[in-house]
């Protein structure tokens, strides 16, 4: 039905385009579309020997040491006390959900955020009050404070631990990896990567996902460290409009790799009266929703002889083909740039594999 719905409304458009006076813009005027980059959050704007420095600091950081939890587990034992150990494999201690492990005879002890060592420490000198000499041991029996939290399109979301030498990559695996879904009755793979981020202490690391993942690149492959939110969007809605002197007007699954020319066959290729240039309607990177869309032109004729750039297209963008007409293409700034974003939003029913 909704298919149905896009269609119409295409064509609503368009019969609004060839009923309407001219505007007067000069297609000269316009540039052609900037290089489709897959950067990620935040990135595209900052210099890359910048991003960089940052990655190889973040690299050159310590791994920060374990500290305890709430929920972590240990053992305590008091060597030549067994009234006040955990009998070896039968019992636990377990420390709170605001970081207070109790024990017998000495009672609740703050220990969250400790150290290993820093909470030894204070388990002896809380026995020193009652036992002459204790030598005390915390033997770790489940260990929850080295955890990392992975959200969005992957198949298993939550809190996962993570060791000193978990990479991104090993992390989303550890995820049972990217979700997957039905688009158009094609099975296709739902995670938009160039989109995706991870945060750590509150900020946006600066990772392209796409040379973590794709091309193996070790300076974003980072380790991940407890604490990290590793946020993998989603592309249901990541689609590419093509519409005007094509077979087929159409919505498009959109990939990375996609290219106009990859636009135009899948739309059925082009009727025998198209102008010369094709329009892309493209919003500005990392802008709002609602943000003005801008326009660029692809030189179709040079294109498909060979002597023009084949560009890549981006998520979202709106291809027109004008008939072959300047008025018609003068309409179509003037009525259907201000509401194109109408068109950009919609998108075909999504069906998920696996979800919770």
């Amino acid at each position: 039905m909704l298919r149905y719905i896009i269609l119409l409304f295409i064509s609503l458009v368009s019969t609004s385009l060839f009923c309407s006076c001219q505007h007067g813009i000069d297609k000269d005027s316009l540039e052609y579309p900037p290089e489709y980059d897959e950067s990620g959050v935040d990135v595209s704007t900052t210099d890359p020997e910048e991003i960089r420095k940052q990655l190889e600091e973040i690299a050159n950081t310590p791994y920060p040491p374990y500290t305890i939890q709430g929920g972590d587990m240990f053992r305590v034992k008091v060597y030549g006390e067994d009234d006040v150990s955990d009998t070896l494999g039968a019992s636990t201690s377990t420390v709170t959900a605001d970081g207070y492990l109790v024990l017998n005879l000495v009672g609740p002890l703050f220990v969250k955020g400790l150290t290993l060592i820093e909470a030894t420490d204070l388990v002896t000198k809380a026995f020193e009050k009652y036992i002459r000499y204790p030598r005390v041991a915390l033997i770790p029996a489940n260990i929850r404070g080295k955890q990392a939290t992975l959200i969005g399109a992957v198949k298993n979301t939550g809190v996962i631990s993570v060791r000193d030498d978990t990479r991104l990559t090993e992390f989303i695996a550890l995820g049972g990896g990217f979700h997957t879904g039905l688009l158009d009755g094609k099975e296709v793979e739902l995670a938009d990567i160039p989109s995706s981020y991870m945060i750590r202490d509150g900020k946006i690391l600066p990772i392209n996902f796409t040379e973590a993942i794709y091309k193996g690149n070790p300076l974003h492959n980072i380790a991940v460290r407890p604490g990290d939110v590793i946020y993998i969007a989603r592309r249901d809605s990541s689609r590419v409009l093509v519409m005007g002197e094509v077979n087929s007007p159409r919505q498009l699954n959109w990939t990375p790799d996609m290219t106009v020319v990859d636009t135009i066959a899948q739309a059925g290729g082009l009727k025998d009266e198209h102008w010369g240039t094709a329009l892309i309607l493209r919003r500005p990177k990392g802008a709002n929703t609602g943000a003005e869309l801008k326009v660029y032109k692809v030189d179709i004729d040079d294109l498909f002889s060979g002597r023009g750039r084949n560009f890549k297209v981006a998520s979202e963008d709106i291809i027109y083909i004008p008939k072959d007409s300047i008025s018609e293409y003068n309409v179509f700034i003037r009525k259907l740039l201000p509401t194109a974003q109408l068109i950009n939003a919609a998108s075909s029913p999504v069906y998920w594999f696996n979800s919770k």
